[in-house]
């Protein structure tokens, strides 16, 4: 609890005597929102928003893959193209995404901290 990318927090709560910070119709309405994307082979996709939250969280992860290995293939003195191909291929796609869903890109998740 409380680890990288947790939303939560916390504060007592007495039944009767506290408020709930959103109501039902406002936590129902935020559970069934829902976004489409379009992916480049064509297929459309309906989703919630927090799936689709997800789904950006996986390309961020993916972007943060290659630009590792990319990162160590440089340090190493070995072509790294191929790599450096991949990473624009999911930094594009994750800039479609955000831009067909309106899902917040939070670009520290894609970044990679490498020690000299």
């Amino acid at each position: 609890m409380c680890g990288a990318n947790c939303r939560h927090n916390f504060f007592p709560f007495f039944e009767g005597l506290s408020e709930e910070a959103y109501s039902k119709k406002e936590v129902d309405d935020y559970n069934n929102q829902e976004v489409s994307y379009t992916d480049a082979n064509g297929k459309r996709t309906e989703m919630t928003y927090y799936e689709a939250t997800q789904r950006l969280r996986s390309i961020e992860g993916n972007v943060r893959k290659y630009k590792l290995k990319s990162g160590m293939f440089e340090e190493a003195g070995i072509e790294n193209s191929f790599e450096m191909g991949k990473i624009n291929k999911w930094q594009g796609t994750a800039r479609d995404f955000v831009k067909q869903t309106g899902v917040k890109r939070d670009y520290f998740r894609e970044k990679v901290l490498m020690g000299k």
